[in-house]
């Protein structure tokens, strides 16, 4: 799914007479590349199955700012009776939307992470 502003590299090259053309957007092609350096690989669901969730946790991303075009799945999912929890240390438009705030300390993530772990690796 794309966001609102993948039209504006178009444009941008249009200004310098149209003769680089851009395959896909700026975006994804880069958050899966940082995935895949960071994680070395992806796994994720696409958007569309977002409203199939019975718990969304949304952990220091704010959506309703950066990736808007996610905020109608998760809408929808929460309608369906989904748990929206947010993990982030700064109070963003996000936490409007959740059910549950995790205000962590920043520079946490890492030890919450592996309690979490801890948890469901019983």
């Amino acid at each position: 799914m794309a966001g609102l502003t993948n039209e504006i590299g178009d444009t941008f090259w249009k200004t310098f007479g149209g003769t680089t053309i851009t395959y896909g957007n700026l975006c994804w092609p880069a958050g899966l590349e940082a995935v895949r350096l960071t994680l070395g690989s992806v796994k994720h669901n696409v958007p569309w199955d977002i409203p199939n969730a019975k718990t969304i946790i949304i952990w220091g991303k704010n959506p309703a700012e950066t990736n808007i075009q996610e905020i109608p799945f998760i809408a929808a999912a929460r309608k369906k009776g989904a748990m929206i929890v947010l993990i982030d240390p700064v109070r963003t438009a996000t936490a409007d939307k959740a059910d549950v705030l995790y205000s962590i300390r920043p520079g946490t993530d890492g030890a919450l992470a592996l309690a979490i772990a801890g948890i469901f690796n019983r």
